[in-house]
């Protein structure tokens, strides 16, 4: 089995378009939570103060639902009864069906490294 080529981290560190892009990553991300726990704060309290906004109708009329029909297609208390199973069921067929053979063929490898460490240079000082 051929040596692993060695990478200098410590090279890519210190070069400054690294550090460039690491500084323009961690803003970026800030911003992005910021304006996510901004908007997490105040759509419920948007909701609460301008509630004539939920009673708009954007799709439709007043005798159809969004998609279209006059009525229910099944009469149900509570349709999540139906439709978080079938969701369940929707997400275990398609990872069936749309396995990724490369990553099966590297379970083993990846298993094997994260138990006994092979192929680790040296441990990150962080």
């Amino acid at each position: 089995m051929a040596a692993p080529d060695v990478v200098d981290w410590d090279a890519i560190i210190r070069d400054p378009r690294f550090q460039d892009l690491h500084w323009r990553k961690i803003l970026v991300l800030w911003g992005l939570m910021t304006l996510s726990v901004a908007y997490y704060f105040l759509l419920p309290i948007g909701a609460a103060y301008y509630q004539d906004l939920f009673t708009i109708r954007v799709w439709g009329d007043e005798e159809t639902s969004f998609m279209g029909l006059e009525k229910p297609l099944f009469e149900l208390k509570n349709p999540g009864l139906i439709s978080i199973p079938l969701g369940f069921l929707g997400v275990i067929f398609g990872s069936l069906l749309m396995r990724d053979r490369r990553a099966e063929d590297m379970w083993n490898e990846v298993y094997a490294r994260q138990y006994t460490g092979l192929l680790v240079s040296k441990s990150a000082a962080h």
